[in-house]
């Protein structure tokens, strides 16, 4: 792949986890379906890793996880990429966890990304770490 094509590959990467995580922030569970690949692998903080197959089930996955998190949000403060994965660094706002924590807490999501989907959606904490 040629330096302008990776480049472009990037961009478009980057794009799609900015418009998923928009569809997160608004709560467009059918956007977030339709975003994700057959066999999405979401993994929490905790490492429990989930894998939903088909629309409906995944349209399923994410109904609950906005009825459970409402109003969940995230910021991005940072963006990193390698070739079809992209990470980023930041916050977020009416999550499980107590705002006390959220406010000091920094988080790291990464997304890989297949055929233009979201295919897998990790969530790691730093809390506990010293920096």
């Amino acid at each position: 792949m040629t330096g302008e094509k990776r480049k472009s590959a990037v961009r478009k990467n980057k794009e799609l986890v900015f418009t998923f995580v928009d569809a997160v922030n608004t709560g467009d569970t059918e956007k977030l379906a339709s975003m994700t690949t057959d066999g999405f692998a979401f993994t929490d903080i905790a490492g429990d890793v989930y894998t939903v197959k088909g629309f409906s089930e995944k349209k399923k996955f994410w109904d609950d996880y906005i009825k459970n998190y409402p109003k969940y949000t995230i910021m991005i403060q940072t963006i990193l990429s390698g070739g079809t994965d992209i990470a980023f660094i930041g916050k977020t706002r009416d999550s499980h966890m107590p705002r006390s924590v959220e406010v000091n807490e920094i988080l790291i999501w990464c997304a890989g990304i297949k055929d233009d989907k979201i295919a897998k959606w990790r969530i790691f904490s730093t809390e506990g770490f010293a920096f």
